[in-house]
């Protein structure tokens, strides 16, 4: 971010986060779930540019975004890797590439075995200082 702009890549896209508080109440039911893979998120998806910007104000950060195309970005995370030299880089591809992607998970399996998601982003930005 460079002067009140955040560079993403690709047009806004609809993301899974997963709250903390969710995780651990799933991982504290799943003893008695009959084994295999979970998905575990909160409720809804979230689209990524308005919550972005929310986390950002919320921590007294006022910026605003601007598309990168995904190809430029993946471009700029290779040569960031290369700087790096084995170090952690600023950006990384696998960063553009979580970025760039909607990924929305399905909570069915979960939710059949009687689990549900309570906490959403609000909650959590409801903690910090200020109240956001």
């Amino acid at each position: 971010m460079r002067a009140g702009t955040l560079f993403l890549p690709g047009p806004d896209v609809l993301l899974s986060l997963t709250a903390v508080e969710n995780l651990a109440d799933a991982a504290l039911a799943a003893a008695g779930w009959t084994p295999g893979a979970y998905n575990v998120a909160d409720a809804d998806p979230y689209a990524r540019d308005a919550t972005v910007l929310r986390v950002l104000r919320a921590h007294g950060i006022t910026a605003r975004i601007r598309h990168l195309p995904p190809g430029l970005a993946r471009t700029a995370a290779r040569a960031a890797e290369a700087l790096a030299r084995g170090g952690e880089p600023l950006l990384s591809r696998y960063a553009v590439d979580q970025l760039a992607h909607s990924v929305v998970l399905d909570l069915t399996r979960a939710r059949t075995q009687g689990w549900t998601p309570r906490h959403t982003l609000d909650h959590y930005l409801t903690t910090l200082p200020g109240g956001a």
